[in-house]
């Protein structure tokens, strides 16, 4: 992703997280995900490579760690969890976001994989 160049801390915020599928990776990691797999499950339109690279960017912005073979979540990466809170109660409340018929439901999907 190209950088703003701004000294604006939303700017530099988007830096690291505003490129296509990075907030929906970080939200499969808040809500227990800690493999490929189960990412995947969660955002099953995400192609294969797009997924590998965005968890390699969140890495590297210190988000996500592995440990064991799995991804974890870092202090920072935890610290997205009341941003998350806030963009869901905006689009919830605002209605900017609406549900088009097309739109998953990966709900079924949350078992272990």
């Amino acid at each position: 992703m190209s950088r703003y160049g701004q000294f604006c801390a939303v700017a530099r915020a988007l830096e690291v997280l505003g490129e296509r599928w990075t907030l929906l990776v970080a939200r499969e990691l808040l809500l227990g995900s800690t493999t490929f797999t189960q990412i995947r499950c969660g955002l099953p339109r995400i192609p294969r490579a797009t997924l590998s690279s965005r968890l390699r960017g969140l890495r590297k912005a210190g988000i996500i760690d592995i440990v064991d073979r799995e991804y974890q979540l870092t202090e920072a990466g935890r610290a997205l969890a009341p941003v998350m809170r806030e963009l869901a109660r905006w689009a919830t409340v605002t209605d900017r976001a609406a549900l088009a018929d097309d739109d998953l439901d990966t709900a079924t999907c949350r078992g272990p994989t």
